[in-house]
């Protein structure tokens, strides 16, 4: 009877903490979600989570985090560098499989022209690129370089030390999936 007791205890504990995460979870826009707790309890709780929770655990590092001597902070980076590396991979497979292959645009020239006309929907973007051009901040028009006006207000184009950032910056605006390759 007393281990029953505690057994509901738990659960009602897992229960709220699990309505907890999903709050959480909501509020602050998160992506993604890891677990560590004891193996049998970190089951338990799954069992309570919402399934769109579930499906974005990234993973599950089982151990009593208090009597776990690894450092938290560095086991939650490599998880998310370990997720990231992966969403990396994943999204240069799926640029290569990509049918139709007209619907791809490739090379900073090219993906300019698409931006301009506002017709990206995901991009993959080197960290490391890095190129010199010009903004129009207002109608969100790019270039590197081939005319100095803006076409829609004919105002001057500001120049810009990193036109990449320019574009990543207008994917975020129009709702862009973003990937930046490291």
């Amino acid at each position: 009877r007393v281990q029953r007791h505690r057994l509901t205890h738990l659960q009602w504990h897992l229960r709220a903490t699990a309505q907890r995460a999903y709050h959480l979870f909501n509020e602050r826009s998160c992506r993604v979600l890891i677990l560590m707790a004891e193996e049998r309890v970190c089951h338990m709780f799954e069992s309570f989570l919402h399934e769109s929770l579930r499906e974005r655990i990234i993973q599950r590092i089982y151990g009593s985090p208090v009597a776990d001597p690894r450092n938290r902070n560095d086991l939650i980076e490599q998880a998310l560098h370990d997720h990231k590396a992966a969403h990396e991979v994943g999204a240069i497979y799926e640029l290569t499989e990509h049918k139709p292959v007209e619907e791809v645009e490739s090379g900073l020239v090219n993906v300019i022209k698409a931006c301009n006309l506002f017709l990206i929907r995901s991009l993959v973007l080197s960290e490391a690129l890095h190129r010199k051009g010009f903004v129009c901040k207002d109608h969100h028009y790019l270039s590197l370089g081939d005319e100095a006006k803006c076409p829609f207000c004919n105002l001057p184009l500001l120049p810009v030390e990193n036109v990449a950032d320019e574009i990543v910056e207008i994917a975020r605006l129009h709702g862009v999936d973003l990937t930046v390759v490291e």
